[in-house]
């Protein structure tokens, strides 16, 4: 007989699993749309004139959609399939990579009650915040997390206040949440309160001399490089610097001033320019204004009065990484691309775009090759979008459908080259690739639930836990018949249980009893009380024979030197009249 080979358990086929894991997330071919002829919103093209005209959609029927003009001018050669080159190949692979969007599977997690109204992720990958209508603030760890996708922490910044914005600092550790209060907070990384900073005093009329936001919270943006240095944009007109060592106040105001009655406007949306020298704020009033961050901020240095429609709030500004174009997001449903070395009309408008939230905005790709927004959609009339542009000419390259439900917020992390989207529903879309996508969701997919034992609970985290009472088994429980009618029979029946009330009682008392009120008692007390009937001196001489015989508090202490108590038979006011005027007559 020959030696076994092995012994013990067989090895699993991690890699096996991983991939069937991953293959149960991949999209269903029909869901990833382009755009159409009928399906695509109306772009206006703006000349140089000034005016408009709209460009139809792509006639190519290919069903992967336009593709962007490439950036590098090898970029063309090298997708070209029959180039039997290794140098090209290499390239092209490279260009087909950068152009490719992280869409081929999509996770799902939900715990959200409400729209999911916030989002970012921390630059290392690692650990994804969300802040919804319901105002709940969730944290969740990618590492951590297996395939059922849940959050690690939740908690809520300020009770009542649905969440408006919540960003990670570049450095990773701290996180800043903006609700609907007028007050920010900054937490760490694990999801503990910092910092709260002060609320300015509403009965000042200059926003300039208070000491911090008075209104509702809008956005809140991290410097791009200055560690410790934010800003904030709020319903009071204001955007504010802040530096997180100083709660008490803010560092600088930048005030905006509109030509609408009263001179406010709400400001909805702010941002930094990459290299932090330009901060943008989008208003209520439809409004765009740009401030020089080493200026004064006494006026915006570019300004442009009715760059959305009026009313319809700026829900989103954008600077590119290349620093020279911002694109804008609205409640008009349109969004609209600039270039701030013309600043006076945008360069080319989408419309058509449904937005139904003050919250949704847009983003540049990380290889500024792309602009990407949702859109909204009414309950059960459609699936919301994500929309990805060609960042020049806003032509549209792709439309991804994410299911019965608005898409609100889309974050594409450059590391881990995934697009997170927050939905109306409640839940945030993960979207990635897994040739193309490193670690982040990627990581939890492949994790499977923990197997519990049949004793192993989870008290925390399980909602479907079992609920031990143990005074509602059958062992503790009487033999009592479950028919409430019999049991009521059981106890009418039983003179213990259930006893006849007691007659009202009416007058000074009836059958021997006396009333039960206050002044009953207290009536009763002073009939027994016959104390000042008494003689106090018999009172007295009735314990005179028992102190004598036993005495037992002061007469042992005079015992020996005590002369014998004589008592009088008779007191004056027991003699009779006659014998007090004798007695008068012998004193005289």
């Amino acid at each position: 007989m020959g030696l076994p080979t092995g012994f013990g358990a067989k090895k699993k086929d991690t890699a096996a699993q991983v991939n069937r894991a991953i293959e149960e997330t991949r999209r269903a071919v029909d869901v990833l749309t382009t755009a159409t002829e009928e399906e695509e919103p109306a772009k206006v093209k703006v000349d140089e004139s000034g005016s408009t005209a709209n460009n139809g959609a792509d006639d190519s029927g290919d069903d992967t959609g336009p593709q962007p003009a490439p950036i590098n001018s090898h970029a063309e050669g090298s997708l070209d399939e029959d180039s039997d080159d290794d140098s090209d190949d290499d390239e092209g692979a490279e260009a087909h990579e950068a152009d490719t969007l992280p869409i081929s599977h999509q996770v799902g997690l939900k715990d959200h009650s409400r729209t999911v109204s916030a989002l970012s992720v921390d630059p290392a990958g690692v650990r994804m915040v969300t802040g919804g209508r319901d105002c709940l603030v969730k944290l969740w760890d990618f590492p951590g997390m297996d395939a059922n996708m849940r959050p690690f922490r939740s908690f809520e910044p300020a009770e009542g206040n649905p969440i408006r914005d919540v960003q990670f600092s570049t450095t990773g550790d701290q996180i800043l949440v903006a609700s609907s209060s007028s007050q920010m907070k900054i937490y760490d990384r694990d999801g503990s309160e910092i910092v709260e900073f002060i609320k300015g005093d509403p009965y000042i009329r200059d926003m300039r001399h208070t000491k911090g936001h008075v209104a509702a919270l809008t956005c809140c943006r991290w410097h791009p490089f200055e560690r410790g240095v934010f800003l904030t944009s709020s319903l009071d007109s204001t955007l504010r610097i802040w530096d997180a060592e100083n709660k008490r106040s803010q560092t600088q105001v930048i005030v905006a001033k509109s030509r609408v009655p009263g001179g406010r406007t709400a400001i909805t949306s702010c941002a930094y320019s990459p290299d932090g020298k330009l901060i943008v704020g989008g208003a209520a009033d439809g409004a765009l204004r740009i401030w020089n961050s080493a200026g004064s901020f006494l006026r915006p240095t570019h300004t442009v009065e009715n760059a959305h429609m009026s009313g319809a709030a700026i829900s989103s500004v954008s600077f590119s990484i290349a620093n020279n174009l911002i694109a804008t997001r609205a409640m008009d449903d349109t969004l609209k691309l600039w270039d701030i070395r013309k600043f006076t009309k945008p360069i080319n408008v989408v419309s058509g775009l449904m937005n139904f939230f003050e919250e949704t905005n847009v983003i540049f790709s990380p290889n500024d090759r792309y602009i990407l927004t949702g859109t909204s959609v009414k309950k059960n009339e459609g699936a919301g979008k994500i929309c990805v542009f060609e960042r020049d000419t806003l032509n549209k390259v792709q439309e991804i459908a994410l299911g019965n439900s608005s898409v609100v917020r889309v974050h594409w992390h450059a590391k881990l080259n995934q697009i997170f989207c927050g939905t109306g529903d409640g839940s945030v879309q993960a979207l990635y690739d897994p040739l193309l996508s490193f670690a982040g969701v990627k990581t939890s997919v492949a994790k499977r639930p923990k197997h519990r034992a049949v004793d192993e609970v989870d008290l925390y985290n399980d909602a479907n836990r079992p609920i031990l009472t143990p005074h509602a088994l059958p062992m503790f429980k009487d033999d009592e018949p479950r028919s409430t009618k019999r049991r009521r029979e059981k106890m009418r029946n039983d003179p213990v249980a259930t006893r006849r009330p007691d007659i009202p009682i009416s007058g000074p008392g009836r059958g021997g009893k006396i009333g039960t009120s206050l002044t009953a008692h207290i009536m009763r007390g002073l009939i027994k009380d016959t104390t000042r009937d008494e003689d106090p001196r018999e009172a007295i001489l009735r314990h005179a024979k028992e102190a004598e015989e036993n005495p037992y508090w002061v007469a042992p202490a005079y015992k020996k030197n005590q002369p014998q108590a004589v008592y009088a038979d008779t007191v004056f006011e027991d003699e009779s009249e006659e014998a007090q005027s004798a007695a008068k007559k012998r004193r005289q």
